[in-house]
């Protein structure tokens, strides 16, 4: 009644293999925990500190330290918990961003933890989704791969930034956890400062409104979903059965752009799990020259590139890999890439970013007494061997993470 929160009651029974309970406490707060990051995220609202300060207060209180790992896992299986739905095996957009916040604190706690954003290093360009993330967990992702490469680049006294097509409250999120000092969002419709927080909108009044007109046809439309994040470009999917995220149909996109009479002046991106729009004219490129005039307002604008290296994976990366020195893109987007100055890996997706990274410092991320990290706790190198299943290749995959299961199973901390 006073505001805070107290326990209301304790569960008295044995618990079920079928249930998602166990008798460690912390497993409890990770609940607690989850559902204020769910009510932050349903609320369109950046992450809730409070979340985080359950474990410290618990800490405090107990004596007992509890790892990173302990409490990433918890919220994983809480997230899982709250989004069970036997029938269906629904997962919502809720648990996939709630999900992503986790992994991306788990990141900041322990791999990130010492750096500070560059403020004067070489721009370093990457895409987010098949670069430095995936979603092979079902929700996008670091792995140990790009993880490493990026580390090792600010280490180096790079600056990466990101360009992506995501939200800018993405942006603005990953750029907190990962140490960056700003991105561009939306296909380049809207820059991120993160060192003063400064945002800035690439689109005229005109443009605005034809994309305004866009969105409102579009959730007229049967079954179609809008991302309520994105507040510059428009992002539009269906969801099936099963609750997954699929893009738009030619004729959908077609019927859209008609109707709303902006054909010629909005494009649609397809992309993995939906359909995005941005007007004609912004792109990752426009976006990128904005935040080189932000960042970078003395940049040479002669033969060298400001830009000293930058990696993406599909067409609308292509005006940001045209304006850097060193264009690289991971191994599965070889089609994306044919006939362009572009250097593809043999490595796919966040491995041939750790490829990439290797051939720009000339030795392997990590593998030098500036980006080396470590030497981690047994709890830490064995959740990061099961997540180097990401970074495998499709043989051998099961085994690894049996392997690193039974690793972890072993632990005693485990064992409660």
């Amino acid at each position: 009644p006073e505001g805070s929160l107290k326990k209301s009651n304790f569960d008295y029974r044995a618990f079920s293999n079928l249930d998602f309970y166990c008798y460690d406490p912390v497993y409890d707060l990770a609940g607690l925990a989850t559902e204020l990051e769910l009510a932050s995220i349903k609320a369109n609202l950046p992450a809730n500190p409070a979340a985080r300060q359950l474990k410290k207060e618990y800490e405090t209180l107990t004596g007992e330290a509890v790892s990173e790992e302990r409490w990433l896992l918890y919220s994983w299986v809480s997230y899982l918990a709250r989004n069970h739905n036997p029938a269906q095996e629904k997962q919502s957009s809720e648990m996939t961003r709630g999900l992503a916040r986790s992994f991306q604190a788990y990141y900041a706690s322990v791999y990130f933890a010492d750096l500070e954003p560059t403020v004067n290093g070489t721009l370093c360009a990457l895409d987010v989704d098949g670069v430095l993330e995936t979603g092979k967990f079902g929700f996008p992702a670091l792995s140990p791969a790009s993880a490493s490469a990026l580390r090792s680049l600010i280490r180096h006294g790079y600056r990466p930034v990101l360009v992506t097509g995501r939200s800018l409250a993405e942006v603005r999120e990953r750029c907190y956890n990962y140490r960056l000092s700003g991105g561009v969002a939306e296909y380049g419709g809207v820059i991120y400062n993160h060192r003063t927080g400064e945002t800035h909108e690439l689109l005229n009044e005109s443009e605005r409104a034809s994309l305004q007109e866009l969105r409102h046809v579009l959730g007229t439309m049967e079954g179609v979903c809008l991302d309520s994040d994105y507040r510059v470009a428009v992002r539009a999917y269906h969801l099936r059965p099963s609750g997954r995220r699929h893009g738009l149909s030619s004729e959908e996109v077609k019927a859209a752009l008609d109707k709303s009479g902006t054909a010629g002046l909005i494009r649609s991106i397809p992309g993995y799990n939906q359909t995005d729009f941005m007007v004609v004219g912004v792109d990752k490129g426009t976006g990128l020259r904005e935040m080189l005039a932000a960042f970078e307002p003395e940049a040479r604008t002669g033969e060298q590139s400001p830009v000293a290296f930058a990696v993406g994976d599909t067409e609308a990366d292509l005006p940001m890999l045209r304006m850097a020195a060193r264009a690289w893109a991971p191994g599965h987007s070889a089609a994306a890439m044919k006939n362009e100055p572009v250097r593809v890996t043999r490595q796919a997706y966040q491995a041939g970013l750790k490829q990439a990274t290797a051939e720009l410092l000339g030795h392997q991320p990590g593998h030098c007494a500036i980006c080396r990290v470590g030497p981690y706790p047994d709890e830490t190198q064995q959740l990061f061997g099961l997540l180097e299943v990401m970074d495998s290749s499709k043989a051998g995959k099961a085994r690894h993470a049996l392997l690193q299961l039974l690793r972890l199973a072993r632990s005693a901390k485990y064992n409660r």
